[in-house]
């Protein structure tokens, strides 16, 4: 698996730690999405303090070896208790009067009631820091502070794979969605195209991991796929989703509301209709869906056709649409420090993009050059002009800006209105200048998209 950077997580968990430290004892929880790298954090953080660090994933923790692998944690070699009670009162009754900390996995998933009710008596009865790891769509029994963390972002597959163009580095994240579930066959060492290959492969990580995390949740996970399969192409409303599957609206509804609570469909409105459109909320899952879904047999019989339908279409359908959907995450969450106060309330706009934002071409007198804003926001009396990439070839130079101003000028002053660039490639020397002397303007390559 790819060494990804999770630095940021590991320092938050490292100042929620030492919170607890400083009042002997206490917990927190991590949260986050199936497959954004829970336990994986956990194993980096365990690296540099395993002195003092337990592990243990409750998930089977109704067996009777599971009673047996917690105590040996605190006493090895003991013969475990027939009940959890007696397990936690014997815990309750070690310790080197030394803090120790105790990450306990899939509590999520614990259906053991005697195993919950343990945990929580010894935490208010000893000397621990306990940190719960859940999954961010299921119910948590504990509530308290929290920390977690994402899937991977672009910047982030950048880093752990700094040989890649940014466009075959974008490829892979939309492929897989930042989930490293998913990514785990990647390997900074092979090209693209082979790395693609391994993807696809039929008994790959990413074939499986979206089926497994389906079958967590639903008996019958295969009922849903058509209702995916319906909105990762388009058919956004209840309506067009019933006539594409042939299941009747209330059947629809009951589903995607079960598919919006694991996280895999969300929903958008508008405010002043009442109108509701549903969306794939992954990039992995849209792939899934609409390349290995109805094509299991060619994994088999005939994997390169497969990866040549792919290779062909996968920029447009997938690619595209998921560094579009970073680009809006990254505005929302991104501060720009010394350069504009707005942060916030373009954060505010852009979480309705999509829906009450829409695109505008313009073409100069000669139709030989047109420029297109993908949105205009206004805030605070500052107008906000953003272009999202929409060509992986394209490089911005001193012309292409110079027609941009043209038709900011048409607008309004250029100082009431701010330029927001993101493009696959590096700007143009020019470009990168006029950036470092104007307050305003902002280019913004694909590789920085983070958040």
């Amino acid at each position: 698996m790819l060494d990804f950077d999770y630095s940021n997580e590991i320092n938050r968990i490292k100042k929620l730690v030492a919170e607890c430290y400083a009042i002997s004892g206490g917990s927190f929880r991590i949260e986050g999405p199936s497959g954004a790298g829970k336990t994986y954090l956990v194993s980096q953080y365990i690296k540099s303090h395993s002195r003092n660090c337990l592990y243990y994933s409750c998930k089977e923790a109704h067996t009777r070896m599971a009673k047996k692998v917690f105590l040996d944690m605190f006493y090895p070699g003991d013969e475990a208790p027939e009940n959890w009670n007696e397990v936690f009162e014997k815990v309750k009754s070690s310790g080197n009067g030394k803090l120790q900390i105790l990450f306990i996995d899939d509590y999520s998933y614990c259906n053991d009631s005697d195993f919950i009710n343990g945990i929580r008596q010894l935490l208010s009865r000893s000397k621990l820091v306990i940190i719960f790891i859940c999954e961010e769509y299921k119910p948590n029994r504990y509530g308290g502070k929290q920390t977690g963390t994402v899937f991977r972002t672009i910047w982030h597959f950048k880093k752990a794979l700094p040989n890649f163009s940014n466009q075959d580095i974008s490829r892979l994240f939309a492929i897989t969605g930042g989930n490293i579930s998913a990514a785990k066959d990647l390997d900074p060492d092979i090209d693209y195209e082979e790395n693609l290959r391994r993807l696809i492969s039929y008994d790959s990580s990413l074939v499986r991991c979206f089926p497994e995390y389906m079958k967590r949740y639903f008996r019958s996970p295969e009922a849903y796929y058509p209702i995916l399969y319906a909105i990762a192409r388009g058919k956004s409303h209840i309506a067009e989703i019933s006539k594409e599957t042939g299941y009747p609206n209330n059947k629809c509804d009951t589903y995607i509301k079960a598919l919006i609570n694991i996280g895999v469909v969300y929903k958008k409105s508008v405010d002043d209709k009442k109108i509701s459109t549903y969306h794939i909320s992954n990039s992995y899952y849209r792939f899934w869906i609409l390349y290995i879904y109805r094509n299991t047999d060619k994994l088999v019989s005939s994997p390169e056709k497969l990866l040549k339908h792919i290779s062909d279409t996968v920029d447009k359908r997938i690619v595209l649409p998921a560094v579009t959907e970073a680009c809006i995450r990254y505005m929302m969450e991104f501060n720009y420090p010394n350069r504009s106060g707005m942060d916030y309330e373009i954060g505010f706009q852009v979480s309705n993009y999509g829906l009450n934002i829409k695109p505008v071409k313009y073409t100069f007198k000669d139709n030989k050059y047109s420029v297109s804003f993908d949105c205009k926001i206004d805030c605070d009396g500052t107008r906000v002009i953003v272009i999202f990439p929409h060509d992986m070839d394209k490089r911005y130079t001193k012309n292409d800006i110079l027609r941009i101003y043209h038709i900011m000028r048409s607008q309004g002053p250029l100082y009431n209105q701010m330029l927001m660039i993101f493009s696959f490639n590096r700007f143009s020397d020019w470009c990168v200048h006029e950036s470092g002397e104007t307050s305003n303007l902002f280019f913004i390559p694909v590789d920085r998209l983070k958040y």
